[in-house]
């Protein structure tokens, strides 16, 4: 027996061995490649600005213009360095394509400000032929070796990525990376006792290695190593190779940076079986004594851990069904107890943002409630509870436009007959003098009710702008609490990053419970049972914690789907105002006509009075009247043009509306799953 529980340990221990090992290659590539990736973002930046902003045609030849363009970027581009604190960054333009182009480039000072470097002529200086101009010009991209910069006094890496504009290549930006922080972090990296790591270029130099005289993979030991940079090449991302060095049987893992490095760990294999030693040492020593003590404690602490578990595993079966109202109770102070902690602040604060959600809908709901029932009084007042507040003034202001217009254009139409037997009267003025007296006073009569309706009217399509203007006051509110829904929904994502923390945790109990099961060998069978049981609870809270944030992404898409629907009416709603200020403007032109014409027929009859002496001046009164007739009878059919496109807006503004009202009810539906009292 004591023999299968020490082949069996060791089996473990080997496994969990090279996964520690493939754990702290990943660990550590994973903080190279956000070095990385803040790098290429910065010079992304800086190469998004420069196209952005360029006339390349204005610039390319004008030295002036040139300049000019290169001061208006060196805000933004500082900006967009520090968004990262990153060292440096740079755009060097190509002296070959814009004539006498320059630089622009900032380096961070020991205070942390970024001061601006000289300028010069990249292929005038010499420095269009090195390796961070060239290959990228030539490549598109490119990473040079660690190399030692004077003014810093400090090793760095340069990247940098052509720079096109119109399809032509324009100059090549780039930023540094202080090598020897790189440097510090790998050698600090222990593993095992003799065991190191090292970095390599895409061409298997060394960047880093303990040992300073290595340079290349291949060239290790005679080349007899090459055959691990063949392997590395043809494998996976990340993976394990044995080999032989120095007379040490060792194992590499290794794993593919994203810009073509390779991260490798390299301890010797004999180091990994140093705890089986220990443990083959106690099997023999310490014997059934060990075994008994083992299984008491592996007894003890197993039935502390089930309840724990069993505790948790209830909670995060209730959290999964939409309960956010249950909690955990551990009182202990240990990784439980703590876990238990984290798991009830997560739930309080989903709690929080999922009510907080659920009354942002209510309120979204109401206003654009409120949104509908202003749109549907304008259009079919008479469903509207608001009737008797807006209704009535909307639907007469409408009805006695509509009926007032038409009288305007009856009295036009007949006094433009009125005028044409005027004219064709003036040959026998002295005879129908007194007749034409009596017409001109009933004339004026008219005139005085068209100036009246033109004041009416104008009045009736202020009150109907008003009521627009409020519409879209309540647009603008329901798109403010639409906006800080989205926030809220985004602050899930946050806590979502704890629980994941957790499940990590959890993760790693249950690897060293695995260990110390192994080393209590048959005694700690049960042990091994609930550091099982364990990882079964990290992958559970893993599951679950998937399951929320599909539901938060179902939501936030439907939340950027209401508001493109309340923006959308926005705009209606603003071409509503503006179709309704034309309507003001054609009948303030109509009431001017009308006071105008006024004015003409208190000429005509003035001039009737005074007999024929007059005729002259009443011929061109009766002219100016026929003309201004056929003016008031445009505009009167303009007005009936401009008033149909008011009613056409707000009828597609009640389409919109009830498109908004469908989106916010099915967003209510889905934060229905929660249940937070």
């Amino acid at each position: 027996m004591g023999s299968v529980s020490f082949f069996s340990v060791k089996s473990i221990l080997i496994n969990d061995a090279e996964q520690n090992l493939l754990g702290v290659v990943d660990k550590n590539a994973s903080e190279i490649e956000r070095s990385i990736n803040d790098i290429i973002t910065v010079t992304n930046q800086i190469s998004n600005i420069v196209v952005s902003n360029m006339d390349f045609n204005k610039v390319r030849g004008d030295e002036t213009e040139m300049k000019s363009f290169k001061s208006s970027i060196e805000t933004v581009l500082v900006g967009a360095i520090g968004s990262l604190s990153a060292q440096s960054g740079w755009i060097i333009f190509d002296d070959a394509v814009i004539k006498n182009p320059g630089i622009v480039s900032f380096a961070r000072a020991d205070d942390g400000v970024y001061k601006k470097d000289e300028e010069y002529n990249v292929r005038e200086s010499g420095y269009g032929e090195d390796a961070w101009f060239k290959g990228a010009i030539d490549n598109g991209s490119n990473w040079t070796a660690p190399y030692y910069w004077e003014p810093w006094d400090a090793m760095v890496i340069s990247y940098s990525q052509s720079v096109k504009k119109e399809g032509q290549i324009i100059g090549v930006a780039g930023t540094e990376y202080f090598f020897d922080i790189l440097k510090d972090r790998l050698s600090q990296i222990k593993i095992y006792d003799t065991g190191y790591v090292t970095l390599m270029d895409k061409d298997f130099n060394f960047l880093y290695h303990p040992d300073e005289k290595a340079t290349n993979l291949r060239a290790l030991a005679d080349g007899e190593l090459s055959y691990l940079a063949d392997e590395i090449q043809k494998g996976d991302t990340t993976g394990l190779l044995n080999y032989n060095y120095q007379g040490k049987q060792k194992i590499m893992s290794y794993y593919k940076l994203s810009n073509g490095w390779y991260l490798t760990a390299n301890p010797v294999l004999t180091e990994i079986y140093a705890d089986l030693n220990q443990l083959t040492l106690i099997f023999f020593v310490i014997g059934i004594v060990a075994i008994a003590g083992a299984a008491l404690i592996a007894v003890f602490i197993g039935k502390k851990l089930a309840r724990s578990i069993e505790q948790f595993r209830a909670a995060f079966e209730i959290g999964s069904s939409g309960d956010l109202t249950a909690r955990i109770h551990i009182q202990s102070k240990d990784e439980f107890g703590i876990m238990g902690e984290h798991y009830n602040d997560f739930i309080e604060k989903t709690h929080q943002v999922v009510s907080e959600i659920g009354n942002v809908i209510l309120r979204a709901e109401e206003s654009n409630d409120r949104i509908y029932k202003g749109m549907d009084n304008v259009i079919h007042g008479e469903d509207s509870i608001y009737k008797n507040e807006i209704k009535r003034p909307i639907t007469l202001g409408i009805d006695q436009l509509q009926r007032r217009l038409s009288e305007v254009l009856d009295n036009v139409k007949s006094q433009a007959a009125g005028t044409e037997e005027s004219l064709a009267g003036l040959e026998e003025i002295l005879a129908s003098t007194k007749d034409s007296f009596y017409k001109t006073e009933a004339a004026l009569e008219h005139s005085e009710k068209t100036s009246q309706i033109a004041t009416s009217s104008y009045s009736s399509v202020e009150a109907m702008n008003s009521n627009m203007s409020m519409i879209d006051a309540n647009v603008v509110n329901a798109n403010n609490q639409i906006l800080e829904l989205s926030k809220l929904s985004k602050d899930i994502g946050g806590i979502l990053i704890t629980i994941n923390s957790i499940s990590e945790q959890t993760n790693l109990l249950a690897l060293n419970a695995a260990i110390e099961a192994a080393r209590a060998g048959e005694a700690g069978k049960g042990f091994a049972v609930v550091a099982d049981e364990i990882r079964k609870l990290a992958e559970q809270t893993s599951s679950e914690t998937d399951k929320i944030k599909a539901i938060i992404e179902s939501i936030q898409q439907e939340v950027e789907v209401v508001q493109k629907a309340n923006e959308k009416v926005s705009v209606s709603v603003q071409e509503g105002i503006s179709i309704s200020d034309q309507v003001k403007s054609s009948i303030n032109e109509i009431l001017e006509k009308a006071k105008a014409n006024l004015e003409h027929i208190k000429a005509v009859s003035l001039t009737s009075k005074e007999q024929i002496e007059a005729s002259e001046e009443i011929t061109k009164a009766v002219s100016d009247i026929a003309h201004n007739s056929v003016e008031i009878e445009h505009l009167i059919n303009d007005s009936y043009k401009s008033f149909e496109g008011i009613a056409k807006s707000l009828n597609e503004n009640t389409a919109d509306i009830d498109a908004l009202t469908a989106d916010m009810e099915k967003l209510a539906e889905e934060i229905k799953f929660f249940k937070v009292e």
